[in-house]
């Protein structure tokens, strides 16, 4: 899947093809943030809102004749992506709640060379969808096993023969091709997790205006005027910062859902124990509280401490650990703004050790990142991915690495935002993982410096 962008904040042209890791690189300010969530707007978007083009005269004919055949090969994908990217383009001022003027000459689009069709094939399809006054019509999807054909027929039950809208009928059908071919694994289900995380983390409950700005309005005694309202107090975040919030807000019924991760703890506890080493502890929900619950050291009393009061580093993860244990879906897409953040050198090699352990669980991971630690580990499983089988097992062996660290070099796709003007640049990848110059030109330049400083001191 390839995103194409113009005109987005810095970026003035370019392109990211997603692998299973991706990883936008760039120095601060050069808009890899706003990829980021274009690239999580643009997918949900597909997933709840993308629209099949059906002409009139195969409505006409389902009305009239109460059965047609739709081929999965006829239906024009391509073009489907292209009006979803062209329609979320012109609505990127309100995703991003700014200005029009922002995003004027802005587009973000999406394509799919070839879409595996070859999934849905081999599936039996049968569906019926009811509707009318007193359910007296019917939809009923039918697809055999193995055949590229959808037979699709509209039946009245009753004496009286509906005849319906053309757009409630292309609704109907352009629902069922969505939760068909969308469903499939070439479009992920997105899930963002912003570096504004630690602030929404602390202060979701002040963060919930829209109760208190309502309430603050309607207790002035002044004349109400909605449309006044409703501009003056709608959202100030973009929409990856709300669903963040929501997400929050909401955690008391979605930490009662279990991941496909946690569904399988014992297929996946390497994962759960590489997350609990990085967080140590656990999160739990009491009295329309958040507490972190560090894990009891000898000679400790056991201990509850109020969300609002635990460190930087544990609200920075919060959001990692609700979506690794109550959210994640196999082949879904995780989106994180800076993995890295407020973390211990030590713990960003172990964040990396966590998302090449998703990655070979099957979740597709896109991040940006300033950590030179986390992209060296990284790099590091690549690396061993291209050893000799007796050199990699030595090495494993004695560091403690498992398998299910390791990462090909086709799993991974790296981006320099910026880098060279005001475009997209795609790193080279072999053998030796990620090119890093992007770090090591600065890394270099404190050492000679630090160099000449320490040496200096002697004379």
């Amino acid at each position: 899947m390839k995103f194409s962008f113009k005109n987005i904040g810095y970026v003035d042209s370019g392109c990211i093809e997603l692998g299973n890791l991706t990883i936008l690189f760039g120095e601060n300010n050069v808009g890899k943030t706003y990829l980021n969530y274009a690239i999580y707007g643009l997918l949900k978007s597909i997933k709840e809102n993308i629209s099949f083009d059906f002409n009139n005269k195969i409505i006409d004919n389902l009305q009239e004749n109460g059965f047609i055949n739709i081929s999965l090969h006829e239906i024009n994908i391509t073009q489907s992506l292209e009006n979803s990217g062209y329609d979320f383009s012109k609505n990127l001022y309100r995703y991003f709640n700014t200005n029009e003027e922002f995003f004027e000459n802005s587009s973000v689009g999406v394509s799919i060379e070839n879409i595996d069709l070859e999934k849905i094939m081999p599936k039996k399809i049968e569906v019926k969808a009811v509707i009318g006054s007193k359910s007296q019509s019917e939809f009923i999807f039918y697809k055999e096993e193995d055949s590229d054909t959808i037979n699709i027929t509209l039946k009245h039950n009753g004496e009286f023969k509906q005849k319906f809208p053309n757009n409630i009928i292309k609704n109907i059908l352009n629902d069922f091709l969505t939760k068909l071919i969308v469903s499939n694994d070439d479009f992920p289900t997105p899930f963002v997790i912003t570096s504004e995380r630690t602030g929404i983390s602390l202060f979701y409950k002040e963060l919930d205006v829209s109760k208190n700005l309502i309430l603050e309005t309607l207790t002035e005694g002044k004349e109400f005027d909605p449309f006044d309202f409703l501009t003056k107090y709608r959202s100030r975040y973009a929409q990856p910062i709300h669903d963040n919030i929501q997400v929050i807000r909401d955690y008391e019924n979605v930490q009662k859902n279990k991941s496909f991760i946690r569904e399988d703890k014992e297929r996946y506890d390497s994962i759960l124990n590489t997350l609990q080493d990085i967080i140590g502890g656990s999160f739990k929900h009491s009295n329309k509280e958040v507490f972190y619950y560090p894990k009891k050291k000898k000679n400790r009393n056991k201990m509850a401490i109020p969300f609002y009061v635990a460190s930087s580093s544990i609200k920075s993860m919060f959001l990692i650990d609700l979506y690794i244990n109550c959210i994640a879906k196999k082949s879904g897409l995780l989106i994180i703004d800076e993995p890295e953040l407020n973390l211990h050198p030590n713990n960003q090699r172990k964040i990396a050790i966590l998302l090449a352990k998703l990655i070979n669980s099957g979740v597709k991971i896109l991040i940006t990142t300033h950590s030179d630690y986390l992209v060296r580990e990284l790099n590091n499983r690549i690396m061993l991915k291209n050893l000799s089988p007796e050199t990699r097992r030595d090495i494993m062996c004695e560091y403690k690495i498992s398998e299910d660290e390791l990462l090909d070099i086709s799993d991974v796709k790296a981006y320099g935002v910026g880098v060279e003007n005001h475009e997209i640049t795609e790193f080279a990848i072999n053998e030796y993982g990620i090119d890093t110059k992007i770090f090591d030109t600065v890394i270099n330049d404190a050492n000679i410096l630090n160099d000449k400083i320490y040496y200096s001191l002697g004379d």
